[in-house]
């Protein structure tokens, strides 16, 4: 991708505060005209446009706007608006994904054991309840949780886990469909669910059954450092493994678009070394930050979710199957 095919949206320029080259250079745009370009979350972010030169923003942009880090084959967009930040990646989504999208699928994985790891279980059973309302069948949902929380001894409401200090909302339910639990959540069987090597007698509950006119959301949440995110405690994915990972599911025809979103320490590594195209990847801390937790349930004794998913779900909450909510305002609000 060359920098100055990152360009224009909806009339508003790019506007140039580095050097434009091989190196670093990095762009804002105002807010505003982000939100009326990208009608759709998923596929215009990745539109090819002209840069002219020595264009700039008059007036100057507003304190939230965009910042786009631009550098060879990558793009990451980071929200400089008040609360949590959040990294975007674009790889390049192709104008024609939009015209070959049929089904929508969602893999949601908690990579985290341990009683003092609830909020992880909590933030992958949020996400899985917000996507089970916005649409996405549990026949088209993979969801891998490390550690069972409700059931755990230190409970003090066994078959429960919330994500609100009030305790309103039992995240767990009675609707949960949960499709590798404790020690089958490992990186090979990750690895394996995503490119589709998985051994004949697996049962269809457990495979991601996709196609090319398939749009994926990919969540994972545990704890990690530059260039890893660990499973179990035990062993770690790599940003190289992850990445390769996603080259065979496009070279094997598995996904039209993915939307990555990760929320863990020095979460923007994970997507470092994405060459894959049409994927959008949303980090909920950068290389060498920390993704902080959110608060504390006093009665249960633990954090019981995270900051950034916490405001993704806020966001969330206030979408409807047919909203006109668009990525940029999801981006704003985490």
């Amino acid at each position: 991708m060359r920098l100055q095919e990152l360009a224009m949206i909806d009339g508003g320029y790019w506007a140039q505060t580095g050097s434009l080259g091989v190196g670093e250079a990095t762009w804002r745009i105002n807010m505003e005209r982000v939100a009326t370009a990208l009608r759709s979350p998923w596929h215009t972010l990745g539109a090819s446009y002209t840069l002219e030169s020595g264009a700039h923003l008059s007036p100057p942009p507003p304190a939230c706007s965009l910042r786009i880090t631009a550098r060879v084959r990558l793009a990451s967009l980071v929200t400089s608006c008040p609360g949590p930040l959040s990294v975007v990646y674009d790889q390049g989504v192709s104008e024609t994904s939009e015209k070959t999208h049929t089904n929508n699928w969602a893999v949601l994985v908690d990579t985290s054991r341990f009683w003092f790891n609830y909020r992880h279980v909590a933030n992958v059973l949020s996400m899985y309840r917000s996507v089970k309302r916005l649409g996405i069948p549990d026949s088209q949902i993979i969801l891998m949780v490390a550690d069972d929380m409700a059931c755990n001894p230190r409970n003090p409401r066994p078959a429960t886990v919330f994500n609100n200090a009030h305790q309103h909302i039992n995240v767990y339910g009675e609707d949960v469909e949960v499709d590798y639990r404790g020690y089958e959540v490992t990186v090979e069987n990750f690895v394996r669910l995503l490119t589709g090597r998985l051994a004949p007698s697996t049962p269809r509950s457990k495979r991601l059954l996709t196609d090319d006119g398939s749009n994926i959301l990919i969540y994972m949440t545990g704890h990690g450092g530059d260039g890893f995110l660990k499973f179990q405690d035990s062993e770690e994915i790599t940003n190289v493994e992850l990445a390769d990972a996603f080259e065979q599911m496009w070279q094997k025809k598995r996904y039209n678009e993915i939307l990555f979103i990760i929320d863990t320490c020095q979460a923007a590594s994970m997507y470092e070394h994405f060459y894959s195209p049409n994927i959008l990847a949303i980090a909920s801390s950068l290389v060498g930050e920390d993704s902080l937790s959110h608060h504390v349930d006093p009665a249960i004794g633990v954090y019981i979710i995270d900051r950034f998913t916490y405001y993704a779900l806020e966001f969330l909450e206030r979408v409807t199957p047919d909203s006109k909510k668009t990525l940029a305002q999801f981006v704003c609000s985490t």
